[in-house]
This record gives structure tokens, sequence and C-alpha cells, in this order.
């Protein structure tokens, strides 16, 4: 009902610059979200009756990648996620429609069912998936059916700030939102216990002999907090200028906003945006350093792209990631294929009024990042 009220609130007061196309997307998104959710709650009740074993699962030395939003998260996550023997990696439809056990099952049922019979249901869903997804494929190419952020578990508890995107005047998103807020250790340590919890659901139905891989360049801010919270865990975090990132994720979030009919009328968006990038960049430099050499591992765009194979090999030496034969078998394919690709996505920091010299002066990068650095 608060979501709401803002929805109203802001529809009535000229908030949206497409008041009408805002109103329509409310008709089919507050539903859909309200029931979604409460689905979402009912099982994951249902899985503490069905499945108390799960209590028990321990989430052992998972790998974090992290990295400002737009810095090479996205396609370092897919590259490993490939190792399906070594690596458990929750995909867009688990993360958005099945964080219970109970829908991660029944969902896994009804697509073998839907193999057997030729894959109907598959086809339709496709055809929707498009007609949602298929404008934000220039800028984060996606498909329920690839590896997406877990951090969209967090919709749960009203924790995920990526939906800030969709609910810009929902102040219970902002507040934890990096740069806005200061003082939200307590909320967002509450949030990853919950979130824990939706790890060890996967890790219950992936199997224990497979590692936690997540990918949440949101979670660079929450570097802070995060490595206490998964004491064992490893971290790889993707390092670009911001000068590069920035201008990338103000295109990225203002395509998002339009395609869902949010962008505001007024108001500084673009600059609640650029301080959480400095928040990314700043708990980045301060908490990289804290970390023992054997849990974190510093990369570089341009090494994705263009030296993926030692790449790879490198965080497999020094974070003992211990992949698969097979999967190492492939390196050199994938790195000719990483090499090959081109993002048609384009953008200045110019185009947004902002200067890449005093963008990478207030944004430094990590340390180790650097030519001749440690990483």
């Amino acid at each position: 009902m608060c979501l709401l009220a803002h929805e109203v609130y802001g529809l009535c007061s000229g908030a949206y610059a497409c008041p009408w196309r805002r109103a329509a997307w409310d008709v089919v998104l507050l539903p859909s979200i309200t029931v979604l959710q409460l689905v979402n709650w009912v099982c994951l009740w249902l899985d503490e009756v069905l499945f108390p074993s799960a209590r028990e699962v321990e989430v052992r030395r998972p790998v974090f990648i992290v990295g400002p939003p737009r810095s090479g998260t996205t396609h370092l996550h897919r590259v490993l996620a490939e190792d399906v023997e070594r690596f458990a990696a929750a995909s867009a439809w688990e993360v958005f429609l099945a964080p219970s056990i109970l829908q991660k099952k029944t969902l896994r049922g009804v697509a073998r069912l839907d193999a057997k019979l030729d894959r109907p249901v598959a086809r339709g869903v496709r055809r929707v998936e498009r007609w949602l997804l298929g404008g934000f494929d220039e800028t984060h190419p996606s498909a329920l059916t690839e590896p997406e952020e877990d951090y969209f578990y967090l919709m749960a508890v009203h924790a995920c700030t990526g939906l800030a995107l969709v609910f810009p005047r929902w102040p219970a998103l902002r507040r934890l939102m990096p740069g806005v807020t200061p003082d939200t250790e307590a909320p967002r340590r509450r949030a990853l216990d919950f979130y824990r919890r939706c790890l060890r659901k996967q890790v219950y139905v992936d199997g224990t002999d497979r590692v936690v891989l997540s990918k949440n360049a949101s979670f660079s801010s929450w570097m802070d907090v995060l490595p206490e919270v998964f004491p064992d865990a490893r971290f790889v975090v993707c390092m670009r200028k911001a000068s590069e990132t920035v201008p990338s994720m103000l295109s990225t979030a203002e395509k998002a906003m339009e395609g869902f009919a949010a962008t505001p009328r007024g108001g500084d968006i673009r600059g609640v945006l650029v301080e959480a990038m400095k928040a990314h960049y700043r708990t980045l430099r301060e908490r990289v350093k804290t970390l023992s050499d054997a849990r974190v591992s510093v990369v570089n765009i341009g090494e994705l792209k263009e030296d993926l194979p030692e790449t790879l090999a490198r965080l497999d030496r020094k974070l003992d990631l211990g992949v698969s034969p097979g999967f190492r078998d492939r390196w050199a394919e994938m790195g000719e294929r990483s090499r090959g690709h081109a993002s048609r996505h384009r953008y200045t920091a110019e185009q947004f009024g902002l200067d890449p010299d005093v963008l990478d002066r207030k944004c430094p990068v990590v340390e180790e990042w650097l030519p001749g650095g440690g990483s």
C-alpha cells in the first residue's frame, strides 16, 4: 500500500515525464509484483515445513564478483558460470520467480516436462521475454535462462536498490542506495541474513559439491560488511575507469527508466546515481586492501576482453577456484569469442554534462588495478 500511495501521488503531482504511460505500467506492475511477492513468501514459509534440512546447509567459500556497474562484472560472471561442474550461479528466472526451494524444484520439473513435449512453454516464454527485454539488448542483453545478479533476491525484503529505477519515488528503496544515506549498516546486515538464506536454498537444490558464484555490482558499496557476513568468501573485483563506467551506467539507467515510463519530470536522478557510483569506488578502494591476498583479485575490463585465458588462469591460481578440466580446455575458444565481441552501446561523459578527468579524480580505481600492480 505504501508503494501504491507513492505512485498515485507521483502521478497526480506530475512527477513523471509520461504520466499516462506510467499509469499503464502501474496497472501491470503493481498487481504483478504484489502477487509474486505473496507467492514467494508463502513458498519460503513452506520450505521450512517441507525441506527443514536446508537450514543446515552451509554456503562454503562462495565467489563474489563485484565492481562498479558497467565494469565487466556481467561478462566475467557469465564466463565463469559456464563451468557448470564447479559453480552454481542463479539464473534470472530463479532470482525473479523462484527464491524458494519449492519454486525451484517445481519450475525445473515443468521445464523437464516441457522439453519432452517439444518446448511449447519455452517458446511462449521466449516471445514474452523478447517483448519485455528486447529493448535492453544494447545495454544489458538478458534472458531468463542466463545467469543474473542474485541481488534481486532482496526484492522480497525491499533491499534491492536496482528497483529504484523502476519505482524512483519509493523511499524504502532509496534509503539503501549508496551515497544517499550513510547509516545503513544495520539494515544491510539484516538484508544479508536473508540473502544467506536464499543462497542456502540454492546450494540445497544445485548440490553441495558446487560453489556459489554470485555477481552483484551493487554489492561493491557493501564490501564493508559482506566479507564479515561471509568470512570464507573469495572476491573478484572488476575495475574500469569512472570516465567510462559512469556515463555507461547513466545511459543504461535512463534507457531502463524510459522503458518503464519511470523517467521523472525534473529532479536530479543523475546526481543520485553519480553519488552511488562514487560510493562504489570509494568503498572498494578502502576495503580491498583490508582483505588477505588469497581472498581477493582485481581484474580490469581490458584483460577480460584481450587476454581472457590468462586472466582466468590467474584467478584460478590465486583464489583456488578449482575449475573443472573441461572448462579449462575451452579457455582459448572463449578468449577468441571475447576478443571478437563489440558492444553496440554508445555514450560519452559529455552528453551527461560530466568532465571525464573530474570523474576519474573523484572516483579513483583500486590501486592494484594500475599497470604493474599486484592484482
